[in-house]
């Protein structure tokens, strides 16, 4: 939420009463005095005096900058103080670049929400945030659709959406396009709205990271394993990278060949022609032989197509870094790659080297050293990739990673019960061995045109055709009913939903006309939102884990959500089942 007042930070500061929750990250205007302002531009305090006062262990405070004043007292402040756990924002990409450069610790939020942001990607708008450190990018609610949220998330970045109206289908409406988290001043109405989602709503679509391809299926780390993956469903392939002895980037696991191959040897020592020779048949022996590919095979096969390859890093070679930058360079693959590691070292060189493209930490971040992990992941501009043991189940892991802008990613799911189960949590990146296994899950919900009903009355028991696609990219039809609406003289605004799986997904808004002249017709006594049900209110953080000028949520604090409110939880786990009125 935004500062506007001093009763925002009374309230802030539990000092209102009736005051249960809190939002997760609170943005606040700086002047070249470091002095915090309000809604109106005018000064409140200094901000050194606000944190201490109001925000430390209850609230993460972002500094929000329109100067290079201000983003030069930023920097002084934060050089004195050595506050880290805190997030700087700008609508100037550069001001956000010039602060993280000179603090490589605090976090980099760009706000593009007044912006025009024209016929750029989210592939392109992705690299032009990662070059300059941010993590987080704020759309308006109504700027960006679904699928440009997703293309966005799917490249290791976070989305907040600023509400433009605060009214609960705002709210609804926002939650249905995946965002991770919403900006608005009544961040209480956030939660409460949250509260009535049904039991296992999924209101973001999930990342199918095909791990080596679909290794069950086809020899793991190949051509043709990728491309399996991808048809069967993968929005990602993950496939490992070193480099052989004649200079090419191969895709192998191991540093021998022995394992997964018919033949005898060191990658570093084979030359490609070598390697070429060599037939891989998958640890058991039992798949259809296949070649080892290099990444530029992998990259002119999928270049242009709906996929993000996922490189990880597999060699402590100096070089390597420098060998991709030309490989991208020459296959003009940027906009659809991403990299991981074990390796801090190679992480660092691609920070350096290849600062465009987003990377990924595949080390497990600890409780107890977590704002130790969080400093080091903001100053090399990298997220956490853990494995699915630390943050399955983990909600105080999960959601102090959220709250910071940092999205979910965890590896790996070895059987298909596992990798039901990771979506059913709601978990955003999804490593699996099999891809295939989600293929038939819905990815979105495509709304026909044209959609009526005779009045206002019918929308509560109506059903509408939609057209589902699958993550095997597949179109099917079906029926969905209604979840939330807003009214009008001639039809409504309308989010619907489809129960597949056991899973509710949701459709961005859609107009649905009334087809009667009468205004409204018969218009029920309350507009059809879900959930009569109290809100589950979520405790308030504990003090006892501040660390680094922030607060860490409690366990399990928010009941599953993180208010900028910031971000929506991926899953709706209450005990409580909201129901439509």
């Amino acid at each position: 939420t935004r500062l506007n007042s001093s009763l925002d930070l009374e309230a802030f500061a539990g000092r209102v009463s009736g005051t249960m929750v809190r939002p997760s990250n609170l943005i606040v205007p700086v002047d070249a005095e470091m002095n915090a302002l309000d809604e109106n531009g005018a000064v409140m305090m200094p901000f050194a005096e606000l944190y201490k006062t109001y925000l430390r262990t209850k609230i993460i405070p972002l500094l929000a900058v329109n100067g290079e004043a201000a983003a030069q007292s930023v920097i002084s402040f934060l050089n004195e103080t050595g506050y880290a756990d805190i997030g700087v924002l700008s609508s100037d990409v550069a001001l956000v670049d010039g602060v993280r450069r000179a603090c490589p610790a605090v976090r980099g939020v760009w706000d593009l929400s007044a912006a025009d942001i024209g016929a750029k990607t989210a592939g392109k708008l992705v690299i032009e945030a990662n070059t300059a450190g941010v993590q987080t990018i704020i759309f308006g609610a109504e700027q960006v659709s679904e699928q440009f949220i997703f293309d966005v998330q799917a490249r290791f970045k976070t989305v907040w959406l600023a509400l433009q109206e605060e009214s609960e289908f705002s709210v609804y409406s926002a939650v249905s396009k995946g965002a991770y988290g919403l900006i608005a001043d009544d961040y209480a109405e956030i939660y409460e709205c949250y509260a009535s989602f049904d039991q296992n709503s999924l209101a973001r679509a999930f990342m199918n990271i095909g791990h080596r391809g679909l290794p069950e299926k086809r020899a793991e780390n190949t051509l043709e394993g990728c491309i399996a993956a991808y048809e069967s469903g993968a929005t990602h392939v993950e496939i490992d990278a070193k480099i052989c002895k004649s200079g090419e980037i191969v895709i192998m696991h191991d540093d021998g060949v022995e394992t997964t191959t018919d033949g005898s040897g060191s990658i570093q020592n084979m030359t490609l022609e070598e390697l070429k020779e060599l037939n891989v048949i998958g640890s058991d022996g039992t798949q259809e032989p296949c070649k080892i590919p290099t990444l530029r095979e992998i990259f002119e096969y999928f270049k242009g197509k709906d996929i993000v390859l996922v490189v990880e890093i597999k060699t402590e070679q100096e070089n390597f870094a420098t060998a991709f930058r030309g490989l991208l360079e020459e296959c003009d693959m940027w906009e659809q790659v991403v990299s991981i590691s074990f390796s801090v070292r190679q992480l660092q060189r691609m920070r350096a080297i290849l600062p465009e493209i987003p990377i990924a930490d595949l080390n497990s971040p600890a409780r107890d050293t977590l704002i130790e992990n969080l400093i080091d992941f903001n100053t090399y501009t990298k997220v956490s990739n853990p494995s699915k043991s630390v943050l399955s189940g983990n909600l105080y892991m999960t959601y102090n990673l959220i709250a910071r802008g940092f999205p979910v990613f965890y590896w790996t799911q070895y059987t298909p019960s596992d990798t039901a189960n990771a979506a059913a949590e709601g978990c955003t990146g999804i490593t699996t061995n099999h891809a295939d296994s989600l293929g038939n899950y819905v990815k979105f919900i495509v709304p026909e045109e044209g959609l009526s009903v005779s009045s206002a009355a019918d929308l509560n028991d109506a059903e509408f055709s939609v057209k589902i696609i699958g993550y095997n990219r597949t179109e099917a039809e079906t029926m969905a009913s209604v979840f939330a609406c807003e009214i009008s003289e001639t039809g409504a605004e309308v989010i619907l939903q489809v129960k597949k799986d056991n899973v509710i997904r949701y459709s961005a808004p859609v107009w649905i006309a009334f087809a009667e002249d009468t205004p409204g017709g018969d218009e029920p006594s309350d507009p059809v939102l879900p959930g009569d049900s109290d809100p589950e209110i979520p405790p308030e953080e504990s003090d006892s884990c501040a660390g680094c000028g922030g607060a860490l949520a409690a366990e399990a604090g928010a009941a599953g959500m993180i208010a900028i409110i910031t971000a929506m939880s991926l899953m709706k786990i209450n005990k409580k089942k909201g129901e439509k009125r």
